[in-house]
Order: C-alpha cells, then sequence, then structure tokens
C-alpha cells in the first residue's frame, strides 16, 4: 500500500506539474458520481469516530482510509485526463498479463497447501484478482488475429482456472460464474465456442482433483450451529450471520451512522458495542473482527447511507460501458465484494477501470 501511495501521488504531483508549467488541452472533469462518493467519504472522515484511523486506514492494512481514497482518486483523475486508446490498451495489457506468472507460481502451489494463494498472501485475495482480470483476458484470446498470442492468453486463462479451483474460494467461483453469466447474456454463441468448452473442461477436470475440501467449504458456509462438529472446516455461515447482524444494528443504531457511518476503518473499535453473543461460541470467539466480510455492509457502516448509494450508482454506470469483457470482470468483482472486500491490488484495479470507462471509447461491443 506505500508502494501504491509512493507511485500515486507521484503520478499526481508529475502530471500537475506537467500542466502548469507546459499547459495541455482542457482537463476531463470526474465523473459526478465518484466525486459525490469522495466528498461523502471526506464527510464521514471528519464526524468519524476515530479521526486517525479514518485519515491512514487500519493499523497494517493502511487501505481504506481517506488517504487511500485520494491516491486511488489521484490516479484516476491522471488516467482519464493522460491516457488515450493507445495507452489505455498498453495498460489493460500489463494487468492481464500479470496473471500468466501469478496463476503459474499458483500451480506450483498446489502440492504444498490445501488452499493456494499465489503472491497475493490470501486465497480469498488470490480469487478475487483472478475473477477481475480472467473476463478480459478472455477477450483479448477471442480479439486476437496472431495465433501465438491468442494460444497465450488462452493459456493464462486455463491457468488462472486451475487456480481458482485449487484457492477452494466460494466468493471467487461465485464472481467466476456471475461474470460468465453476464457474458452469456450479452454474447450469447459468440464467446460461448469450442475454445470455452475446453477451458471449462479443464476447469472441470483439475477441479475434481479438489472436490471433497470444495464441497466441505461449501457445507460450512451453510452451517449455523455453534456446535463445532457440525463443520469440518471453518464456520463462515455462522461468522458471517453474527457480523451481518451486528453491521445492520450498528448502521441503525443512530442518525450520524445511517447517514455518514461511524467512519472510515473504524469498524474495529464500534463492533464489539453490537457483537452478537452466539460469536463466542464460533471457532474464531477470540478474534479481532475488523471487516463485516461484506464490502456493502462496510460502507454502510463505516461511511453511510449515502455512500452506498453513491457507490450503487457508481456501479450501475459502468455496467453501460462498450467493452463487455472489462464490465464482466466488474460483475465479477462486485460478486466477490458481497462476502468479501477490495485488497490494494483490486482497489487498485477498479479505479483504473473507472479511469478507462471515464475516456471517451470507440471500441466495438462484438469480441
Amino acid at each position: 500500500m506505500f508502494f501504491v501511495y509512493f507511485v500515486g501521488s507521484t503520478l499526481l504531483a508529475v502530471f500537475l506539474t506537467s500542466r502548469i508549467l507546459f499547459g495541455g488541452k482542457k482537463l476531463m472533469l470526474p465523473d459526478w458520481r465518484v466525486l459525490g462518493f469522495l466528498g461523502l467519504i471526506f464527510l464521514s472522515t471528519i464526524f468519524s469516530s476515530h479521526f486517525y484511523t479514518s485519515i491512514w486506514g487500519y493499523y497494517s492494512r493502511f487501505n481504506g482510509g481517506l488517504v487511500s481514497y485520494l491516491v486511488f482518486f489521484g490516479i484516476y483523475f491522471v488516467g482519464i485526463n493522460f491516457l488515450d486508446q493507445g495507452k489505455k490498451k498498453k495498460v489493460i495489457n500489463a494487468v492481464c498479463l500479470s496473471l500468466f506468472p501469478i496463476s503459474l507460481y499458483g500451480i506450483f502451489q498446489i502440492s504444498e497447501y490445501d488452499r493456494i494463494f499465489s503472491t497475493l498472501g490470501q486465497p480469498n485475495w488470490l480469487a478475487s484478482y483472478i475473477v477481475f482480470v480472467l473476463p478480459v483476458v478472455v477477450g483479448l484470446a477471442v480479439r486476437e488475429k496472431e495465433d501465438l498470442k491468442r494460444y497465450f492468453w488462452m493459456a493464462t486463462a486455463g491457468f488462472a482456472l486451475v487456480n481458482l479451483w485449487f484457492a477452494s474460494s466460494l466468493s471467487g467461483v461465485l464472481g467466476l460464474v456471475a461474470s460468465f453469466l453476464y457474458l452469456a447474456v450479452v454474447f450469447r454463441k459468440k464467446v460461448f465456442n469450442k475454445w470455452t468448452l475446453v477451458g471449462l473442461l479443464v476447469f472441470l477436470l483439475f477441479g475434481a482433483m479438489n472436490l471433497s475440501f470444495f464441497k466441505d467449504r461449501m457445507s460450512d458456509a451453510l452451517v449455523f450451529s455453534t456446535d463445532p462438529e457440525s463443520y469440518k472446516v471453518s464456520d463462515p455461515g455462522l461468522i458471517r450471520a453474527g457480523l451481518w447482524e451486528g453491521s445492520l444494528n450498528m448502521s441503525v443504531a443512530n442518525p450520524k451512522n445511517l447517514l455518514l457511518g461511524v467512519g472510515p476503518e473504524t469498524f474495529p473499535y464500534e463492533f464489539p458495542f453490537f457483537r452478537e453473543g452466539f460469536l463466542n461460541y464460533s471457532s474464531e470467539w477470540n478474534f479481532i473482527l475488523n471487516k463485516p466480510h461484506n464490502y456493502y455492509l462496510e460502507i454502510l457502516v463505516e461511511t453511510g447511507a449515502l455512500a452506498l448509494i453513491f457507490y450503487f450508482l457508481i456501479m450501475f454506470k459502468t455496467f453501460k460501458h462498450k467493452n463487455k469483457f472489462m464490465v464482466a470482470g466488474l460483475v465479477g468483482f462486485y460478486a466477490t465484494n458481497f462476502f468479501g472486500w477490495p485488497t490494494v491490488y483490486t482497489s487498485l484495479l477498479f479505479w483504473l477501470w473507472l479511469s478507462f470507462m471515464r475516456i471517451n471509447s470507440t471500441e466495438n461491443t462484438s469480441p
């Protein structure tokens, strides 16, 4: 996150200095939805229950505080005013290229870990990243005219699917299904051809090797019992039920909480007052629960209902973009956020994608 702070602030400083010294074309203004969302985060920070944490973010994470939002917004602002269609495509290719070494490294972890995580540090974070980028890689493979490049993107997509299954992330599989259902509705038979069937076959073959563990996690997600004998791996169903119920109670505790939240990144400080008693009988009874494990609830609780409305407006706006493969990645990302939250890399990708979608696009909507 500190690297993002450094690069993002440097980009913004260089861009603004260049504009002051050398001028340039008229600046493109940020989308009003983005400005509204950022403004409400600023207001929530001012009235935060812990001002310092809301400025910098929760300790050891530093992603989600006001400073991180300002840095991401700075990257977004430079993007909409500096990147043209050519530069935009180069950045997208670079992002997609990163999926190859990350997926390859993850495959080498299969024999070592029950759930692989590659370079992302945690299986669910790996899955969220894959779901975000994979549909765009599929789009590159479909549109590519050169055989060698097309086979490379196809191999990258295949490796990513293997990683996704062995990450054993329920939210990741949900995101994948959501993104490809979206593509099925938009393109129908144009995308789902013989190569798609080959990719799905590889996914299922490798998935069969990890089916028992994945089935255990799926069943545990539906268990809400406090009896430790009732689950096999962990008890995420029970824990999320307690987190979500307590979070909703916190958001309606008073008008200030409802409208502006308790403050960015202050969930760990405020949640104990609304913590459900049955969480004391879960496998994480002695954990500090610092996230509600639902990004939309997190926005509601920490920055208020108004900020959540603006975030939904941003989401709906992205659905109208011409590049449906990018939209599919966002659809998968939105789905994974129902059980998780954006990490540093997916947060960066989200704001990059917003800047790309702000640029006047002339891309064809068909693959």
